[in-house]
């Protein structure tokens, strides 16, 4: 009778560790559906409307993660654009405004400049990353059913419309003590 037992109780430990391992699979598969079905609704705009500026990659990470590469100019100048889709429900339009700008001379000018550019905008944020890049960030609900690539493009040509407008400032206060 114990012998039944012990059997029962490794079977039942088996069951349980099938049952995570399930847990996990459906995981996966959730993230691979939301990240296909984003990825899926973006491209298909970008096909629609034929834009062909966005280069595809896709990270194959645990998050589902694709990442479209493109580039703006602004005032002769062409900035890095990424624009990533991931099995979260938030979308990011990144900018590199500027790779590895930031340096000891121009440091605390440069944050002041930031805090009042992320005060006045509300669709994006500046911030510094360890290399010393500024970087815009726009970030958008992209839930999968709620996704609208749409928007996607809206925020571009906002963010294109506002660095036009404040890139010479910004240039400005990076290049000021230097």
């Amino acid at each position: 009778m114990a012998e039944k037992e012990e059997n029962l109780e490794v079977e039942t430990k088996g069951a349980k560790k099938t049952t995570k391992a399930a847990k996990i699979a459906e995981a996966v598969e959730t993230a691979e559906a939301v990240k296909s079905e984003k990825a899926a609704k973006f491209d298909a705009m970008l096909k629609e409307l034929d834009i062909q500026a966005f280069q595809k990659q896709e990270v194959g990470d645990e998050y589902g993660t694709v990442l479209y590469r493109s580039s703006m100019e602004i005032k002769g100048q062409f900035l890095p654009v990424i624009v990533i889709l991931d099995a979260s429900i938030y979308g990011i339009v990144r900018v590199i405004v500027g790779s590895k700008v930031v340096n000891e001379k121009n440091e605390s000018d440069l944050a002041a400049y930031i805090n009042e550019m992320n005060s006045r905008y509300k669709v994006f944020k500046y911030y510094t990353v360890e290399d010393g890049s500024l970087v815009l960030d726009a970030c958008l609900p992209a839930s999968d059913e709620g996704f609208e690539p749409d928007i996607v493009r809206t925020i571009l040509d906002v963010i294109l419309q506002h660095l036009d407008e404040t890139f010479g400032d910004t240039m400005k206060t990076i290049w000021a003590d230097n």
